[in-house]
């Protein structure tokens, strides 16, 4: 499991669509599996 704070969900779901993490994915997929969640009011 891997947990990622952000500021809100807007920067999470920027960090998402960016261009850097697009750019990663494809690695990230080759040598794991997983899904996305992405959780409001979590501290």
């Amino acid at each position: 499991m891997v947990l990622i704070a952000f500021d809100d969900r807007a920067a999470a779901e920027r960090f998402y669509k960016s261009a850097a993490y697009r750019k990663i994915l494809p690695l990230r997929r080759s040598v794991s599996k997983g899904s996305l969640r992405i959780l409001d009011g979590v501290e």
